[in-house]
């Protein structure tokens, strides 16, 4: 406790503990003869003016070296009135708060780091985006369970859809040709559980409404021990297509990943398809193999 002249007039045993000082040696000095470093005595001294202006509560933190060592202490100082209503003197608590400040500390270092890796990721993605859209091809990428969470410009310019809406797991059924699907489906499936490789030919649905022949390809990129997908696509032109000897009209898609037997195996699997019972849209077999 403080009398007006900022003197001290009372300390319990843990504050002279802390100071290193007896009773007599405390008690009627001010924070300054005691030890109290010029800025930290001076800083109580106007926090004491204020608490006798004010009649009011003032809190604070503040470290101190004592015999304990560097500690933090948090603080607050009160005013005592008398039978008139006036401050007749300051009093005081304390408690060493250093764990929880070191704790304090530590977490904002850590969401600090956060946040700057936060902001590194975001510009590799806004560099990956300016990358990507200043390519000719479609690019795309996927996440670890096949779930579509980008599409460079060239891709919604193709398909004429607003930049989002092609991403997730259900796009597909609405941009591939029906004929496709169940093929497609099938390979990126295990070219996901596999991490392996993919490529594949289809028919995807340009923004005109038609339907144009795509290959596809992707590769697995691990990260953090898992892998997603980073892949792109490129339209063949129905009549270059048909001038290497591909038929121009409607046909089934083809893809393969590593370890399959080939591109005719995924034109069997879609042909398969098409030929389930009940099925009223037949695809004319094609003359010339894959």
């Amino acid at each position: 406790m403080f009398d007006l002249q900022h003197r001290f007039i009372y300390a319990n045993s843990m504050l002279l503990q802390m100071w290193g000082r007896s009773w007599d040696e405390a008690i009627g000095k001010n924070c300054l003869e005691l030890g109290y470093p010029d800025w930290h005595a001076a800083l109580h001294d106007r926090e004491i003016e204020e608490v006798k202006a004010t009649k009011r509560p003032i809190r604070g933190e503040v470290p101190f070296n004592g015999t304990f060592g560097r500690r933090m202490y948090d603080y607050i100082f009160v005013p005592v009135l008398g039978p008139d209503g006036e401050v007749e003197a300051v009093a005081g608590t304390t408690r060493d708060v250093t764990e929880r400040k070191q704790f304090e500390d530590e977490l904002l270092a850590s969401q600090q780091r956060a946040l700057e890796a936060a902001r590194e990721a975001e510009d590799e993605r806004q560099r990956f985006r300016t990358i990507t859209n200043a390519m000719p091809q479609m690019v795309w990428t996927a996440m670890p369970d096949g779930s579509i969470d980008y599409h460079n410009d060239q891709f919604y310019d193709f398909v004429g859809l607003r930049p989002g809406e092609a991403e997730g797991d259900t796009w597909a059924v609405a941009a591939l040709h029906p004929d496709d699907r169940q093929a497609g489906r099938e390979i990126w499936a295990r070219s996901v559980a596999r991490g392996e490789p993919y490529e594949m030919t289809y028919r995807l649905r340009h923004r005109s409404g038609e339907f144009r022949w795509i290959l596809a390809r992707a590769a697995a990129a691990r990260c953090r021990r898992r892998h997603r997908q980073v892949a792109g696509y490129r339209h063949r032109h129905p009549r270059k297509e048909a001038g290497r000897g591909r038929p121009a009209g409607r046909q089934p898609a083809q893809g393969r990943i590593p370890g399959d037997a080939g591109p005719r195996a995924a034109q069997s699997a879609g042909a398969d398809q098409r030929r389930r019972p009940g099925a009223t849209d037949r695809p004319r077999r094609s003359s010339q193999g894959a």
